[in-house]
C-alpha cells in the first residue's frame, strides 16, 4: 500500500479495519484484558477468522501472514497520516 491510497485500495482498506474490528476488539472485550495495556498482535485463529469473513464479502487475502501484513502496512500509512 503506498502512502496514496485509489478508490480501490481505500474501500478494501476499509473492509480490512471493520474485520479487525469485528474479529479482534470482541474477543479482546469478551476477554476483558489489556485495559491500558500494548495491544498484542492478532493470533493465527483471529487473522483466519478475518479471512473467512472477507472472502464472503468477496475479498481474497492469500494467508494469515499476507493478512498481518496489509493490517501493519495500514497502520502504518495511518500513523504518517495523523
Amino acid at each position: 500500500m503506498s502512502s496514496k491510497l485509489n478508490r480501490s485500495d481505500l474501500d478494501r482498506a476499509c473492509q480490512l479495519l471493520a474485520v479487525y474490528w469485528l474479529v479482534y476488539r470482541a474477543d479482546r472485550l469478551q476477554q476483558r484484558i489489556g485495559l491500558g495495556k500494548p495491544c498484542s498482535p492478532p493470533t493465527l485463529t483471529q487473522l483466519q477468522r478475518m479471512i473467512t469473513r472477507l472472502k464472503v464479502q468477496g475479498i481474497q487475502v492469500e494467508s494469515p501472514e499476507a493478512m498481518q501484513a496489509e493490517l501493519q502496512q495500514l497502520a502504518a500509512l495511518l500513523r504518517h497520516v495523523s
